[in-house]
């Protein structure tokens, strides 16, 4: 949504705290909420506020919606920064195998029968759980660094703001792979 920060009447930043951002969604919402409000107008004016909502409150789509607010393509990723792809590289060195490892162990799984051949997979299973837990601690600390690295992005954004969209940009897409990634480990149950 190109206009999220427009419908909460709020300048475009990089970061905006979540408790200020929700109690002000809450009240609005409660306006214009279908079931308090059942004009057509109240209705799409909700639609929008939730949108608007939902793209602020994730710091991916937010950081998304300021790039395109501030007319710049954010499908020119990783532009410039060398340092950021390769820590991206590094954990998808990690990441992809991993899936892989997971794949061929549920194929396994799925074909043993017995109870014998279940517990001889028992060690494989207990390797690539510590091997999840390994990478969704990685990807957790990512996940702070790149947290730290949007606030100190919004400290200086009033001031330097054309200076720092590359660095938002790249910034953009490590959130982007860490969160995606993210949302891969947690989906996995063994």
């Amino acid at each position: 949504m190109k206009d999220a920060f427009a419908v909460f009447g709020i300048p475009p930043r990089p970061w905006l705290a979540p408790e200020p951002l929700h109690d002000f969604f809450m009240k609005r919402a409660a306006t214009f909420h279908p079931d308090s409000n059942d004009t057509a107008s109240a209705k799409n004016e909700f639609l929008k506020l939730n949108a608007a909502y939902q793209t602020l409150r994730d710091p991916v789509k937010r950081l998304r919606c300021l790039l395109e607010t501030m007319s710049e393509s954010p499908t020119t990723l990783f532009a410039e920064n060398h340092a950021d792809q390769q820590q991206l590289q590094l954990l998808f060195t990690e990441i992809a195998p991993f899936k892989n490892e997971l794949d061929q162990f549920t194929k396994k799984r799925e074909h043993a029968t017995s109870p014998v051949s279940l517990a001889l997979l028992h060690q494989e299973e207990q390797e690539l759980k510590n091997k999840m837990i390994l990478l969704k601690e990685r990807l957790s600390q990512e996940w702070r660094t790149c947290q730290d690295e949007l606030l100190a992005l919004d400290n200086e954004w009033e001031s330097q703001t054309m200076d720092l969209l590359p660095f938002a940009k790249n910034l953009l897409t490590r959130m982007s792979f860490v969160q995606k990634w993210t949302a891969l480990l947690q989906a996995i149950s063994l």
